[in-house]
């Protein structure tokens, strides 16, 4: 399998704030990975993946993590069709960090 397209997103935040953007694609077979870059604060932040949705049998299946600190940095699935990217910072903190995505064919 050979490595066909890529795309990235700059994710921030800071202060108390949990956000996320979701990006919606064609049917195909990704990996989304989160890359951390600048944190400056004290405190628990982290930035990942939300969720992703992806086919099976011809249905439209979510994969929800949950909360913030249960948000994995990489997820693959052949047939994914969405990905969210989340990022969590605490008062006082400010992040910097990467969204990629990489389609494979």
């Amino acid at each position: 399998m050979a490595l066909i397209g890529a795309g990235t997103k700059v994710l921030w935040s800071s202060g108390s704030n949990i956000s996320s953007i979701t990006v919606n694609f064609p049917q195909a077979n990704v990996m989304a990975q989160t890359a951390l870059n600048y944190v400056d604060g004290d405190g628990a932040h982290k930035i990942g993946i939300v969720s992703f949705k992806f086919k099976k049998n011809g249905q439209t299946i979510t994969q929800d993590f949950g909360e913030w600190y249960n948000w994995p940095n990489t997820v693959f699935s052949e047939t994914m069709i969405s990905v969210t990217f989340g990022v969590a910072t605490g008062g006082g903190q400010y992040i910097e960090g990467f969204a990629n995505m990489f389609w494979w064919g």
